[in-house]
């Protein structure tokens, strides 16, 4: 899922081993969240807003609500900025993957094309049942609910790697429109609900997110320009963020290309 992704990105990946199930709130109904998206009116979208919701224990609507305006905002910025002033970490034909430093940790994006439509890559992306086939860092993602069809709460914990604790993110996902295209934004939140776990390091997700595009097709019948970001600190000494922000880059290409394969797989088994 763009939770988160989906993502969340899963731009810290390669700090995380386990096996434990994954669980899910009725998660077919995220692979419809982006289905005849168009972009929403901006008097009307949130209109009775608070009465449509469910509300999910832990976490009141309301709070969490506040913070997506700000989120959204900050997801539009990052998208809109490009790349100058960041670092090239990886630059190859599909992959590219860019990084700097910032107050409050680092932040990662990275874009690659794919041959599917922006709707067929994000509704993809929702399904967090498929998230371990890409993904094999995951080591729990546990869909806590929907608010709606277009926002919910999702517990990542992904595996341990080497000496480092194990990481994981709490995190609230909005489907939404940014600058007329699909986007799924990301960021943390935190309730006594879910307290951190003794044995695990809490990733603070100031914002992240997937972003969708069409494009021209190229030779390669790539119709699509996914951009990936994250804004986040991964709970390392201030010192280290550096180191750890162009190695985690170096992990990015792999991942896109098993995102890629299993696109594929899902749409050719349609």
């Amino acid at each position: 899922m763009g939770q988160e992704l989906s993502s969340m990105c899963t731009c810290f990946d390669t700090i995380q081993e386990s096996k434990h199930e994954m669980s899910f709130v009725d998660p077919e109904i995220k692979s419809k969240v982006h289905e005849g998206k168009e972009k929403p009116d901006s008097n009307s979208e949130n209109e009775n807003s608070f009465e449509q919701v469910e509300e999910i224990q832990g976490f009141k609507y309301s709070t969490v609500y506040k913070l997506s305006g700000p989120a959204v905002q900050n997801f539009t910025q990052l998208i809109n900025e490009g790349v100058e002033g960041y670092d090239v970490i990886i630059d190859k034909e599909n992959c590219k993957v860019y990084s700097r430093e910032a107050t409050d940790g680092y932040i990662i994006k990275y874009t690659w094309n794919v041959q599917y439509s922006p709707q067929e890559f994000m509704d993809f992306m929702d399904k967090a049942e498929l998230r371990k086939t890409w993904d094999s860092n995951i080591d729990i993602i546990n869909v806590l609910g929907f608010y709606n069809p277009k926002e919910s709460l999702v517990y990542t914990k992904y595996k341990k790697f080497l000496a480092f604790d194990p990481r994981d993110t709490l995190a609230f996902c909005k489907s939404t429109i940014v600058n007329g295209n699909l986007a799924e934004v990301t960021f943390s939140v935190e309730s006594e609900a879910y307290p951190k776990g003794e044995k695990s390091v809490r990733v603070i997700l100031y914002c992240a997110g997937l972003y969708a595009e069409n494009i021209e097709p190229d030779d390669q019948g790539n119709k699509t320009k996914v951009t990936c970001l994250s804004h986040m600190d991964v709970g390392l000494p201030k010192a280290l963020n550096n180191v750890a922000r162009k190695f985690a880059g170096t992990t990015i290409p792999p991942l896109t290309k098993k995102i890629c394969t299993e696109l594929k797989k899902y749409y050719d088994q349609q």
